[in-house]
């Protein structure tokens, strides 16, 4: 008897023990309330532009500084290889990311024949640096006459005098042209190289910035010859004085560039599908 006893006690603790483990555990939970301003404050807005919204504006906005920009260069230090070359390669690195940095409306029509643009784009381009290189011409003309007579001495000590492009030679003019046509197609090219590294804005800058030294070092070489001067810009030349109503200033200033230039991206376009090509076929 005492041992049933004992084990009906032991049965018991054991179901006791059991129930207090199954028994769910009590939880309890804190809630936080904020307090709430009785009176809220109100936040003012302000419109904000945003340029990825309307790319095309932003654009317009950066080859119109950058065209006022290189132009001013051009005609302030008489369209110098060094200065200019210095001066794209800052305004490229201020200004590729949003446009390309063309500043040249050679550069855009070449660009749009070779489908790097749209017609759109290609269009605002253009209307943006003519308007650039008119508030660049103004904006020199005024500064020049303003300079005081008795003062000449210009600048780095040379006659304070605005670049102008000398009238192209009789019997020299297809060599005037052939010099536009080589210039805009290093420039050209440059470019088309420069937009394969878009991204990487110091290398676009410098190859642009570089490319347009070596066009204007050779064209100023073999224009020396003919005693005149490349301009390689068709805004800057109607800026310059050098562009007139007459057949062969308007096809050495304007038809010369955008030739070169459609040749320089062409020939670019082409050299970079011969890469191409070779490369599938090594790996085949």
């Amino acid at each position: 008897m005492a041992t049933k006893k004992a084990t009906t006690a032991k049965s018991k603790a054991a179901k006791a023990k059991t129930s207090v483990k199954s028994s769910p555990k009590t939880t309890t939970k804190v809630t936080t309330v904020q307090a709430v301003d009785a009176k809220p404050r109100r936040s003012v807005k302000l419109p904000k532009v945003n340029f990825q919204r309307m790319p095309l504006v932003g654009a317009g906005i950066a080859e119109f500084v950058g065209t006022f920009l290189l132009v001013s260069l051009i005609l302030v230090n008489r369209n110098d290889p060094v200065t200019v070359a210095f001066g794209l390669i800052g305004i490229a690195m201020m200004l590729a990311i949003y446009s390309g940095a063309h500043v040249n409306p050679a550069i855009t029509i070449g660009a749009w024949v070779n489908r790097k643009l749209d017609s759109a784009r290609a269009l605002g381009y253009l209307v943006a640096q003519s308007l650039g290189a008119m508030l660049a011409f103004v904006t020199v003309s005024a500064y020049l006459n303003a300079a005081p007579e008795a003062d000449q001495g210009g600048i780095f000590g040379q006659a304070a005098s605005m670049f102008s492009v000398p009238a192209i030679p009789e019997g020299f003019e297809w060599g005037v042209f052939f010099a536009e046509v080589i210039g805009l197609a290093i420039l050209g090219f440059a470019f088309a190289s420069a937009y394969r590294n878009r991204e990487r804005i110091v290398s676009y800058a410098l190859t642009v910035g570089f490319g347009i030294f070596v066009a204007v070092l050779l064209t100023t070489a073999l224009a020396a010859y003919i005693e005149t001067s490349p301009v390689l810009h068709p805004a800057a030349a109607v800026a310059a004085g050098g562009v007139t109503w007459e057949v062969w200033p308007i096809a050495s200033y304007f038809i010369a560039p955008i030739l070169g230039s459609i040749i320089g991206f062409g020939l670019n376009q082409l050299l970079y599908s011969e890469k191409l090509a070779g490369d599938y076929s090594a790996k085949a």
